[in-house]
């Protein structure tokens, strides 16, 4: 028989901030997948000018805004 394994309930720091930055990390991911989507959409493109868009998504994203 196979031995039996005891896990234990325990998360560190460490752990609890890693696993928060991996979903930031995450989400800024498909919120620029979203918004290439929208630009792709919109334009109605094909072939080599979804990484325009893609790229387009990428400035809009990080664009300065002005302050009033």
């Amino acid at each position: 028989m196979a031995a039996e394994v005891r896990l234990s309930r325990e998360l560190r720091f460490i752990d609890v901030t890693m696993s928060g930055v991996g979903a930031m990390i995450g989400a800024g991911i498909f919120e620029l997948t979203g918004i290439a989507a929208g630009l792709w959409t919109t334009a109605h493109k094909t072939g080599w000018q979804g990484a325009l868009a893609m790229r387009r998504a990428w400035e809009k994203l990080f664009e300065k805004r002005e302050k009033p």
